[in-house]
């Protein structure tokens, strides 16, 4: 029996339990037209001759002329085939090809561990930022960059799995600053979920760097006392520290010192400027460090992430893909694997921006079927939320995995609460319910604030403005208008987006002159993404209303292919979608 399940168009067919849903609905069909579909399916590659589903799908039955067309016609009414092109081609007296781009899953049964070395799951590892007691405010750089410098350290070491610095400070904002140590500690590990936090300060003895280092670990804690020349070499030093107390059956942190010691202190400065999202100033130090270290991985791999960053916000989402991919490649070849993903999920939110849906889809996928081979609960609604966000942009079904209710969830870290709400409130805006999604919005939102996911917390909020709008709830959608826009600084995602949405409720509001002015600098760009669809379907939308019906058929007309079908773009476009 064939495992794999088939996601194309609106569609997910089942082999296995033989069933087929079309937009979310269970479709009836009949035993020997579905084997004829997933025959096609499995051999989408080619033109499958009308003949050889004759031998292979009736075999010694007795053939009534015109079986197999009696069979195509079923399968296209279960799949809703009446778009252009068809999902499935005929080929005039040859036979049928399954012509739509197909996304295969394996069913979570069907996933067997990843090679891991017999490693346990990552241990998740939060540093606090690093206390420093130097006395001299030209080290208070040592805060977030020597904070940043040993996560990247230890997320080379494949069973360690640093929080990501942003996190951990949104994590401190919320506790009292006259709070102890301990309860620093445990606030930033019910919020981040992570098993490990350590808490560092920086000091001078008379001949070297001093790092007093704490790690506190369910059922226990280690202190140590580390020395060094320089603030750089106390990173690395920190590194291996945790490492051996983690887990020290096997030490194989690789140490990454460049061989220049100004370049590993511009390097931390510029892993500060990334935590910070100052793109433009990390790539520039980044640069200085590979001019220097060619061959440095880490450095190549930030210098990666910051120029795709510095693309997105600048609405150049094909430049930013082939970076992502870039960053994904090299980070898998060194095995860095949780790199690899990250690059990956962000490439597959690159895509989508692209129109490049096939692409996008197997990307989300891919990072979903990797945590489910790892059984990593955490990861799964991770990359389970990233995958539903992928859907909805490419205007497909979402499918947010088990588990189903909140109860189920409520002993998640808040990150991962904050992605099942996520995935929940993207799934029922698609059944219709409204009240559910906002609660499920709500949740979400208020989770990405509080650990601090800006991002995050910006793309919720302007999919939940998009729902606001769609029923005309303009008081609340002005509202979170102005928190999706608070939440765009650096963020290309959020910035491409935010014209769209202010235009639609400018007009809604009888404001079309402010509206334009909204829509023209994207409509401008020669950039063709989702956004500058979106905004250039809308524009023709209102031109057309007000009589002005060539230069709405223009304006459609200049709609790159891969969004000219896209849910939102022929909601954007309304009754003039089919004009040209």
């Amino acid at each position: 029996m064939d495992g794999t399940i088939y996601r194309f168009a609106q569609c997910e067919v089942d082999p296995r339990t033989r069933e087929i849903r079309t937009g979310g609905r269970l479709q009836a069909l009949e035993p020997r037209p579905f084997d004829l579909l997933t025959f096609l399916l499995r051999h989408r590659d080619r033109t499958v001759r009308t003949d050889e589903l004759l031998e292979c799908l009736w075999r010694e039955d007795v053939v009534a002329p015109g079986s197999v067309a009696n069979a195509i016609a079923k399968v296209r009414r279960a799949i809703d085939d009446r778009g252009e092109p068809p999902l499935i081609r005929t080929v005039h007296r040859v036979g049928y090809q399954f012509a739509s781009d197909v996304v295969e899953v394996l069913p979570p049964d069907r996933l067997q561990p990843a090679p891991l070395g017999g490693a346990a799951l990552p241990q998740r590892v939060a540093l606090l930022p690093f206390e420093n007691l130097t006395g001299s405010p030209s080290l208070d750089w040592v805060s977030l960059g020597l904070m940043s410098l040993v996560c990247q350290a230890l997320s080379q070491d494949s069973r360690l799995a640093p929080v990501p610095v942003p996190m951990v400070v949104a994590a401190l904002q919320r506790v009292d600053p006259r709070a102890d140590a301990a309860a620093r500690a445990l606030a930033v590990q019910r919020s981040t979920g992570a098993q490990h936090v350590a808490l560092t300060r920086v000091r001078r003895s008379a001949q070297a760097y001093v790092l007093d280092c704490r790690l506190l670990f369910p059922g226990g804690e280690a202190e140590g006392v580390l020395h060094a020349p320089d603030a750089t070499a106390l990173g690395r030093a920190l590194a291996r520290w945790l490492q051996e107390r983690i887990d020290p059956s096997e030490v194989a942190l690789a140490d990454r010192r460049t061989g220049d010691a100004w370049a590993a202190e511009v390097l931390a400065h510029a892993l500060e400027a990334c935590a910070r999202r100052e793109w433009e100033r990390a790539q520039t130090m980044l640069t200085v460090v590979l001019d220097i270290e060619p061959a440095h991985v880490m450095a190549r791999l930030e210098w990666l992430r910051a120029r795709a960053r510095l693309c997105e916000a600048q609405g150049r989402f094909g430049a930013a893909l082939d970076l992502w991919r870039e960053a994904a490649e090299r980070a898998r070849a060194a095995q860095l694997h949780g790199v690899a993903v990250r690059s990956n999920g962000q490439a597959a939110l690159a895509a989508a921006m692209c129109g490049l849906a096939e692409e996008a889809l197997a990307r989300a996928e891919d990072g979903v079927a990797h945590a489910q081979a790892r059984g990593d609960r955490g990861d799964l609604w991770r990359s389970s939320m990233l995958a539903c966000q992928v859907r909805a942009m490419v205007g497909l079904p979402v499918h947010p995995p088990v588990p189903d209710s909140a109860e189920d969830a409520a002993d998640l870290p808040e990150e991962v609460r904050a992605a099942w709400w996520a995935a929940q409130a993207y799934s029922r805006v698609q059944r219709g319910d409204s009240d559910g999604a906002d609660a499920a919005f709500a949740e979400a939102v208020g989770l990405y604030q509080a650990i601090g996911a800006a991002g995050r917390e910006g793309w919720m909020l302007m999919w939940w403005l998009h729902v606001l709008l769609e029923s005309g709830r303009l008081p609340q959608a002005e509202r979170q208008l102005q928190l999706a826009e608070s939440c765009g600084r650096g963020q290309g995602l959020i910035l491409r987006g935010l014209p769209w949405l202010r235009a639609r409720l400018l007009d809604a509001k009888g404001d079309r002159a402010g509206a334009m002015a909204c829509l023209k600098p994207v409509m401008e760009g020669a950039a063709q993404d989702l956004g500058h669809a979106a905004a250039t379907a809308l524009a023709a939308r209102w031109a057309a209303q007000e009589g002005r019906q060539a230069e709405a058929a223009a304006m459609l007309a200049r709609i790159g292919p891969g969004f000219s079908g896209h849910p939102l773009v022929r909601s954007a476009a309304g009754a003039i979608v089919d004009a040209p």
